[in-house]
Order: C-alpha cells, then sequence, then structure tokens
C-alpha cells in the first residue's frame, strides 16, 4: 500500500491481487493541500495539511477523522508510536486564530514553536468555559525551530537515537532530544550554516532508513545542493 499527498486529498495505491502489474486506487478528499502523510500502523495513516488539520484514515473500515489542528500549515509528520506524531508547520502561519489568543489558551508562545509532538488520544481538550479550544494542545513543544515559508526542507525523527533534526530556512540544523524537547548541540555546532537549503534530512543506523545498506556506527545524512554529507557519532 503506498499513499500519496495531493493537492486536495491523499492517494491510496495497492497493487491488484490478479497477478497483473496493476494498481487500484482510492482517493480521500480533505479540501486542502496535504504535504505530509505518516502511516501510524499497518491501516492506519494520518495526513497533516496546510490549513493546520491532521486527518486519521482508516484502511480497514474506510473511515476518516480530524483528528488534532496544528497551529499552521503541518510541513512533516513523523510516527513515534501507534498514538503519538511529531508535526513540524510554518512559523508565523496561524490561520484564524491571533497569536495573542493561542497563547492565552494555550500557555504556548507559537510565535517560536512550530515543532510539536501530538498524543492522538487526546486531540483537542475542552477550555475552562466548556468550548473546545481552536488548537489541539500539544504533548511536548521543541523551542527554536524556525521556518517561515519553506516546505520542502529537510526533517526526520530517530527513535533509537532519541533525536529530532529539523533544517531551518537560515540554512542551519537544529537537534532537539525527542523526549524532552530540549534543544542540544550537535557534532558540527550550533552556529554553523550552510551555502544552500537544506532539503533533506534522514538518521542512518539502527532504525535510520539506510541503518542495514552497509554504513556503519550512528549519523545523520544532511542533502545540501547537489551533495551529501554524513556525521557520524
Amino acid at each position: 500500500m503506498v499513499a500519496t499527498a495531493t493537492e486536495s486529498g491523499v492517494l491510496f495505491l495497492r497493487e491488484s491481487q490478479t497477478g497483473y502489474h496493476d494498481w487500484l486506487e482510492d482517493y480521500y478528499e480533505t479540501k486542502s493541500h496535504v504535504f505530509a502523510v505518516s502511516w501510524q500502523s499497518p491501516s492506519l495513516l494520518a495526513a497533516g495539511c496546510r490549513n493546520g488539520v491532521v486527518w486519521l484514515y482508516d484502511r480497514r473500515s474506510g473511515g476518516k477523522v480530524q483528528r488534532l489542528k496544528h497551529p499552521s500549515a503541518v510541513t512533516h509528520l513523523r510516527k513515534v508510536d501507534e498514538f503519538r506524531v511529531v508535526a513540524a508547520g510554518l512559523q508565523n502561519n496561524v490561520r484564524g486564530c491571533p497569536l495573542r489568543l493561542l497563547y492565552v489558551e494555550t500557555g504556548i508562545d507559537f510565535r517560536y514553536r512550530q515543532l510539536h509532538m501530538y498524543d492522538l488520544r487526546f486531540p483537542n481538550p475542552p477550555r475552562l468555559d466548556g468550548e473546545l479550544l481552536k488548537h489541539t494542545i500539544p504533548y511536548l513543544s521543541y523551542s527554536g525551530h524556525s521556518n517561515t515559508s519553506r516546505i520542502a526542507i529537510g526533517f526526520d525523527v530517530s527513535l533509537s537515537h532519541g533525536l529530532i533534526a529539523a533544517a531551518t530556512e537560515d540554512n542551519q540544523v537544529k537537534m532537539f532530544q525527542l523526549w524532552t524537547g530540549k534543544e542540544i548541540s550537535p557534532g558540527w555546532g550550533k552556529d554553523k550554516k550552510w551555502d544552500e537549503m537544506i532539503k533533506s534530512l534522514t538518521f542512518v543506523g539502527d532504525d535510520g532508513v539506510l541503518g542495514g545498506m552497509g554504513l556503519a556506527g550512528k549519523g545523520l545524512l544532511i542533502g545540501v545542493g547537489g551533495t551529501v554529507e554524513e556525521w557520524s557519532w
């Protein structure tokens, strides 16, 4: 099963059981650009949209539900476990709710925090007056991530390393501890800047996607321009 983000929904492709190399299609409309998808389980998909909504699709029942609302466009989603997901968004792009009101409602300064972990079991807790919040309170926030407009920018999460790597619009790579939200200093130093936009970040080793391809130890692949740098530790 393959899930592909589109301008107005999610396209599911599955191989036909007839023995021929045919693909069957299912399409779920979201009425908003889908920028990110993440399989939470073999049958459950999370899809992040331009309007900040994260949808859940259950392939067994064919049902869908709007599960949470990020304060800005969702550009990346990464599974932590079946119930938790890390979402990265665009800074200063909060739709339909002033930043000041968001701070009053949640106690989180969203001007500087567009990188959050959410628990899908608790999507939208009520306020004291009984009404639902316009945006979901995150399980954990990561302060220091900066990205106002770039969608195709590097981002990755490693469960075995317990780390998040997030590229910024000023061509830096920020590293955070996954379970505490604390920003840490990477091996290349916090102040290092690359000359071009960082288009991809991929952890290697253990649960990294390239862990079984002969790359020794643990590290991070950084795609910049036409080159890929490998940083190991």
